[in-house]
């Protein structure tokens, strides 16, 4: 039976190809891919590594750890256990399928989609949104903050306009520095201000504004996460999906 870990290392593998850009169907890509790694995180991780993850040759390995944050890094996760957090999914699995993985069922509860429409309307609106639906079995302070829905919500919105404003800023000044430097140059960079602003500055505005409204309990640390969460992955669409590979890879072949 695939476990829960196992299904994790595919997804991180999916997504660690995806922010590579490239096949991997030659021993060069995967010497340009630990390149690649190794410029945008400052971690190594060997072509030999890689090509065992990835199957190309045999035998395969279960992945370290250590490994596994580097490769979290690289696709946009602040490690290992930041990237098993954000897939929010469940596997179906029953006796008589022999434990075979079947279609997932993404699991999303109907206070989230109600958070995420109120999102939606208090950006357009002003932060004019509905409540949202107060969740079964909430205790302390996360139960202080449902008492108060309608704050609770204009609050949290009025936080994440705040640090998504911040991480649109950051972006735009980030992006703007293409066709200012030499591409490896700037790979560099923003690889160098991604991390720092994403995993320090983006990470601590979201925590501190959480706990001020909310206090330290759970729902604080939730909020932080889900705020998070959202600008880390606009930054990493901004940023690196719109970045030109094909002109950096090529200038790594000529380096």
């Amino acid at each position: 039976m695939e476990t829960a870990e196992a299904r994790n290392i595919e997804s991180l593998k999916e997504h660690v190809a995806k922010a590579f850009g490239r096949t991997l169907d030659s021993p060069a890509d995967f010497d340009v891919m630990s390149l690649s790694i190794r410029e945008r995180t400052g971690e190594y991780i060997s072509p030999t590594t890689l090509k065992r993850l990835f199957g190309y040759v045999k035998p395969a390995t279960v992945p370290r750890t250590s490994t596994l944050s580097v490769l979290s890094r690289y696709a946009g996760y602040a490690g290992w256990s930041d990237f098993c957090r954000s897939l929010g999914e469940t596997w179906q699995e029953h006796a008589e399928t022999g434990g075979r993985r079947i279609k997932p069922v993404h699991v999303i509860s109907v206070s989230a989609v109600l958070s995420c429409l109120a999102a939606v309307v208090a950006l357009i609106f002003g932060g004019r949104a509905e409540p949202e639906a107060v969740r079964e079995g909430q205790t302390g302070q996360e139960a202080e903050a449902a008492a108060g829905l309608p704050d609770t919500i204009r609050i949290r919105n009025a936080i994440l306009e705040e640090c998504m404003d911040a991480a649109m800023r950051e972006c735009e000044d980030i992006t703007s520095r293409y066709g200012t430097m030499d591409i490896l140059e700037y790979r560099k960079y923003i690889d160098s201000r991604y991390s720092s602003f994403v995993f320090t500055d983006l990470r601590d505005m979201a925590e501190r504004e959480a706990a001020a409204a909310f206090g330290d309990g759970e729902y604080a640390e939730r909020t932080a996460i889900d705020i998070f969460s959202r600008c880390r992955d606009y930054c990493m669409e901004k940023i690196y999906r719109s970045f030109p590979n094909d002109e950096y890879i090529e200038a790594l072949e000529k380096k």
